[in-house]
C-alpha cells in the first residue's frame, strides 16, 4: 500500500515537472521570437551591432565560467633555471630552514677549483667488470687502481695524472655500475661523471637497456663522449666489426664516437714437458689502446676551455638533483609539523563535538588554513573556490566513512587503559584526529607528486587512507590524545581552533 502511494506521488511530481518545464520553454521561446521580431525591424547596422554585443557577452560569460570552474594549476613562481645564481639562492633557502648544505657548497668550490686548474678531466664510466681499471692502467702504467676478476673492486674514485699533447690530464677511475647494494657507488660515479670534461664509457659487449639509458643521460651535455668497446680479443674480426658498426649507427646521432680497444689480459696455457709433466703457465697479452690514445690526443689538443661550459652545466644539473632531493626531505619534515599542529587543534576543538562529519563542516576554517599552509609550503596557488570545492567533497567522503572511523577510534582507545573509559568526546577527538591526519597527509602527497593543486588526486588519496587501520597513524593520534589529557583543560579559545 505504502509503495503504491509513493509511486503515485512520484507520478504526480513527474507530470507537474513536465508541465512546468514545458511552460518555461514556451515562455522562453515567446520572448526569443519577440526579440527576433524587434531586431528585424532595426536598420541593418544596428542588427550587426546587436549581434556583436551578444557574441561578446556570450564569450565573456563562457570565459568567466571557465576561470571559475577550472582548478588553478599555476605555481607561484616559474620553475628554477639551472644556473649558479639559482643554485646558490636555493642553498640559502635551505640554510635558512636549518638544513645542512655544506656538501653542496663544497661541490661549488670544487667546480671553481677545476675551472681554474687548467687540467682536462676525463672520467671512465661503465658497469662493473667492463675493464675500466685495466684500461686506465694501459694508458697510465703508474695508476694504482686494483684489478680483480670478481668485479666491483673499485670502491672509490681513483685518479691518475698524465700529460697528453702537452696538456695536463687527470683521469678518474670511478666505481662500476650495477654493483650489489651499490647505491653509494652509483652516486660517486654519477657525481664524478658530472665533473668531467670528457667521458669514456667502457663496455665489453653490446649495450643492455640499462647501459643504453646511462649512455643517453651522459650525452645530454656538450662534452666529448667516447664509447669504448673493450675486450675486443673476445671476438673474431667479423664479429668485432659488426658490433662496432651497430654501435656507431645507433649512437653517432648523439655525437658519440665508438672505439674498439683491448686493455690486455692474462691467459693460462698448459705446457707439457718431455717427461710427461704438465704445468699451467700464465701469459700476459699486451694491450691495444691506440684508438683511444688518438681520440684523447685530439681532444686534449683543443684544451679544457673548449668543454668547460658543458662540464659546468653537467655539474650544476647533478647538483640540482641532489638539492631537489634535500628540498623534498625538508618539505616533508615541515609538512609533518604542519599536519601534526592542525590535527592537534582539530582534536582539541572536537572534544565537545557531536560527530566527526559535523566537525569538518563546522571547522571549515581550520581545514582551509591547513590546505593553504601546505600549498604555500609547496609554492602553489590555492584559490578560495578550489578550497571550498575540496572541503565540500571531503565532507561527503567523511560522512560516508564516519561509522568506520569511529569504530577504529573506539578500538584504538581500548588499547590505552584509562583513556578508553572516558566520555565519547575523547573518541570523537581521536576520530577527528584520524580525519585531519589523513586529509593533511593526502594533500601533502598530492601536492608533492603532481606539482599542482590536484583536487582529484587529493580526494583519491584521502578516500583511500581514511578508515584504514594504520598502526603508525593510530600511534600518532592516540599519543596526541594522551598529551592533551595530561595537559590543562583547553580554553574556550582553543576549542574554537586557536593555538594549542
Amino acid at each position: 500500500m505504502a509503495a503504491s502511494i509513493i509511486r503515485r506521488g512520484l507520478a504526480v511530481l513527474a507530470v507537474l515537472g513536465t508541465l512546468m518545464g514545458g511552460y518555461f520553454l514556451l515562455q522562453v521561446g515567446r520572448e526569443l521570437l519577440a526579440f527576433w521580431a524587434q531586431l528585424q525591424a532595426l536598420p541593418g547596422w544596428l542588427q550587426w551591432l546587436a549581434g556583436l554585443l551578444m557574441a561578446v557577452l556570450a564569450g565573456v560569460g563562457a570565459m568567466l565560467l571557465w576561470v571559475l570552474l577550472t582548478p588553478a594549476k599555476q605555481r607561484i613562481a616559474p620553475s628554477q633555471v639551472l644556473d649558479r645564481k639559482a643554485i646558490e639562492g636555493r642553498l640559502a633557502q635551505l640554510e635558512a630552514m636549518g638544513s645542512d648544505t655544506s656538501a653542496w657548497r663544497h661541490e661549488l668550490t670544487e667546480l671553481d677549483k677545476r675551472a681554474s686548474s687548467g687540467r682536462l678531466y676525463v672520467a671512465f664510466h661503465g658497469d662493473i667488470s667492463s675493464g675500466k681499471t685495466r684500461l686506465l692502467k694501459a694508458l697510465v702504467p703508474s695508476h694504482e687502481g686494483t684489478v680483480d676478476v670478481r668485479g666491483g673492486s673499485t670502491e672509490r674514485v681513483h685518479y691518475a695524472e698524465a700529460l697528453i699533447a702537452a696538456q695536463p690530464v687527470l683521469l678518474a677511475d670511478v666505481p662500476g655500475r650495477q654493483q650489489v647494494h651499490g647505491e653509494r657507488h652509483a652516486v660517486l660515479a654519477e657525481d664524478e661523471a658530472a665533473r668531467a670534461h670528457v667521458l669514456v664509457y667502457v663496455a665489453d659487449a653490446d649495450l643492455t637497456r640499462t647501459q643504453d639509458a646511462d649512455l643517453r643521460i651522459l650525452a645530454r651535455f656538450d662534452r666529448p663522449l667516447l664509447l669504448v668497446l673493450n675486450k675486443q680479443d673476445r671476438y673474431d674480426r667479423n664479429e668485432r666489426e659488426a658490433l662496432r658498426r651497430n654501435l656507431q649507427v645507433r649512437y653517432a646521432p648523439l655525437g658519440i664516437e665508438t672505439l674498439a680497444v683491448s686493455a690486455g689480459f692474462t691467459e693460462q696455457v698448459t705446457k707439457e714437458w718431455p717427461d710427461g709433466r704438465r704445468s699451467v703457465v700464465e701469459r700476459q697479452q699486451p694491450a691495444e689502446v691506440s684508438e683511444l690514445q688518438r681520440a684523447l690526443l685530439a681532444i686534449a689538443g683543443e684544451g679544457p676551455q673548449r668543454f668547460e661550459v658543458g662540464r659546468q652545466h653537467a655539474t650544476v644539473a647533478q647538483l640540482d638533483s641532489h638539492i631537489v632531493a634535500q628540498e623534498r626531505e625538508v618539505r616533508d619534515q615541515a609538512a609533518e609539523r604542519i599536519v601534526s599542529r592542525y590535527t592537534r587543534r582539530a582534536m582539541v576543538a572536537a572534544m565537545a563535538s557531536v560527530a566527526p562529519g559535523t566537525d569538518l563542516l563546522l571547522q571549515g576554517a581550520l581545514a582551509t588554513a591547513l590546505a593553504k599552509e601546505l600549498a604555500a609550503l609547496h609554492r602553489l596557488r590555492l584559490r578560495d573556490l578550489d578550497v571550498d570545492a575540496l572541503m565540500s567533497q571531503a565532507s561527503r567522503i567523511v560522512r560516508t566513512r564516519t561509522g568506520i572511523v569511529l569504530a577504529i577510534a573506539g578500538n584504538a582507545l581500548k588499547a590505552f587503559p584509562g583513556i578508553g573509559t572516558l566520555g565519547g568526546g575523547v573518541m570523537h577527538a581521536v576520530a577527528y584526529g584520524l580525519i585531519f591526519d589523513s586529509l593533511g597527509r593526502s594533500m601533502n602527497r598530492a601536492f608533492a607528486d603532481t606539482g599542482e593543486c590536484d583536487r582529484s588526486a587529493t580526494l583519491a588519496a584521502f578516500e583511500a587512507s581514511l578508515g584504514q587501520d594504520s598502526g603508525a597513524q593510530l600511534t600518532r593520534v592516540t599519543g596526541m590524545v594522551r598529551q592533551l589529557l595530561d595537559a590543562e583543560p583547553p580554553s574556550p579559545a582553543s576549542r574554537l581552533g586557536g593555538k594549542s
